[in-house]
């Protein structure tokens, strides 16, 4: 039980004076007794590894680590998991309700405080939190269960969850992830198409769905589904690399390019993104894509020899010679002790049929090591 009177509160916003204003009004409410502060999510998160919380009240955009990432942590800590969280925006947006909704948020409210809006809202969560539903109570011990590894134990507590609650979406859409945890493919499907039919924007039962499909190797069951939470929640980056994945090797080029392009857009760190989307679009054979890629990364972050060299060796597979030759020879400028880079510049100047420039990168290789068998052989292309 949370006492609300004398309970233990964190308050995270980048903005300090965000902070004491929620705890200006915290008190005059009589709500808390001790609060601590955070001012980006990941300090945030720290925290509540550190202290022990009764509720949090998360500003949903910081820096470093957005609210619904310390959300996400807090649901899948096994400790922590059942806290209360209030998540606080500026912002009213379709796509950031339906992935704060994803993680089980507790409360959303829009800024700019009131005293009576937070304080409705804080005296319903814990109301709730301390009074839960038999259904809730059930689904709280079906995850007891679940995180001590009981999995029978959790299908059985989830199902009668469903039967208490039959017309809500969270008891069998829980239920389903029970049976996919335990391989049980078949009633999982069942759970989850259940829900979404209760539910149309159940993004999560979408995405669960596509995971399903995609142990079935059913690829194209598996892009439908996972397209349809990435249209509902498209921050997820997991999520759009995910569905981009299926969408190339289901042959969906041009719809795999699109999806990646808007999971870029809504990332915090760009570049990351693109570099991990890089090996995915090379391991899946879309070299061009791939190729375009690192080319935004080096406007971004230029004078990186080994991507440079990346990016050269992919404009060399797809035969445009000179391209790569104008990315090898920088890279070779940064680095010009690697022979791998001038043995590429040989072998595309050999391409363009230009052999005294080929000529010239194998003596350097041959200089620093005379035994280079391949060196040698297209030295003799050169004559």
């Amino acid at each position: 039980m949370i006492d609300i009177n004398t309970m233990k509160v964190l308050i995270a916003d980048d903005m300090p004076g965000m902070c004491k204003s929620i705890r200006g009004i915290m008190k005059l409410l009589g709500y808390g007794r001790d609060f601590v502060f955070a001012n980006n999510g990941a300090q945030a998160w720290r925290k509540l590894e550190t202290e022990e919380v009764d509720l949090a009240i998360i500003d949903w955009n910081m820096p470093i680590m957005k609210g619904v990432d310390v959300l996400r942590n807090i649901r899948d800590d096994n400790g922590m998991w059942d806290m209360p969280v209030v998540m606080v925006t500026a912002e009213a947006d379709p796509e950031i309700v339906a992935e704060v909704a994803e993680t089980d948020i507790d409360a959303y409210l829009l800024k700019p405080l009131t005293v009576k809006s937070l304080g409705d809202r804080v005296a319903r969560v814990i109301h709730h939190h301390n009074n839960p539903p038999p259904a809730v109570q059930l689904l709280r011990h079906a995850r007891n269960f679940y995180n001590e590894g009981k999995l029978a134990e959790a299908v059985a507590a989830a199902r009668k969850a469903v039967e208490m609650d039959p017309g809500s979406t969270k008891p069998i859409r829980q239920l389903g992830y029970y049976f996919l945890k335990n391989n049980n493919l078949d009633d999982a499907e069942k759970c989850f198409l259940a829900a979404i039919n209760r539910n149309k924007l159940d993004v999560f039962s979408f995405n669960q769905l596509g995971e399903l499909y995609m142990q079935r190797q059913d690829f194209e069951n598996a892009a439908k589904f996972l397209d349809e939470a990435m249209k509902i929640s498209p921050r997820q980056l997991d999520r759009g690399i995910r569905l981009g994945t299926v969408l190339l090797q289901t042959g969906m080029r041009d719809k795999a390019r699109q999806t990646f392009d808007k999971t870029i857009s809504v990332s915090r760190e760009q570049n990351e993104t693109r570099e991990m989307i890089v090996d995915i679009c090379e391991k899946e054979g879309d070299i061009r894509y791939a190729a375009n890629l690192l080319i935004e990364i080096l406007q971004n972050t230029p004078g990186r020899p080994d991507l440079l060299v990346r990016l050269g060796l992919f404009l060399e597979e797809l035969g445009d010679n000179q391209e790569a030759v104008k990315r090898l020879t920088l890279a070779s400028d940064l680095d010009a002790k690697d022979p791998r880079i001038k043995m590429h510049l040989a072998r595309n100047y050999l391409a363009m049929k230009r052999p005294m420039w080929a000529e010239k990168y194998l003596n350097q290789v041959l200089k620093a090591d005379p035994e280079n068998e391949e060196a040698r052989e297209m030295l003799q292309q050169c004559l």
